[in-house]
């Protein structure tokens, strides 16, 4: 059985996307590979990231594959990176 996750922008979306992501496959394997990106994800040292991570386990063997990398985004706005804080905030944004 086989799980993919892939995901790109900030690394607040990208955090957002991984931990929502419905692992089809090994469930141990796919989220402990989203715990393991969330602690990457800490360490990147840009405003953006790119996380391609995929996995497989059948009868015969295992394989996992985790890529994260840090990108540069360019964005319109400053502070488009930013985190809203509260539901509401969310809303308005």
């Amino acid at each position: 059985m086989s799980w993919n996750i892939t995901a790109t922008g900030t690394k607040g979306a990208v955090r957002r996307k991984v931990a929502d992501t419905t692992i089809h496959g090994d469930q141990a394997q796919g989220e402990a590979a989203k715990a393991f990106i969330s602690q990457v994800l800490d360490q990147v040292p840009t405003n953006g990231v790119v996380v391609e991570a995929s996995g497989h386990h059948d009868a015969y063997g295992a394989n996992l594959t985790i890529n994260v990398r840090s990108i540069s985004l360019v964005l319109d706005e400053p502070n488009e990176a930013a985190e809203p804080t509260t539901a509401d905030e969310q809303e308005t944004s």
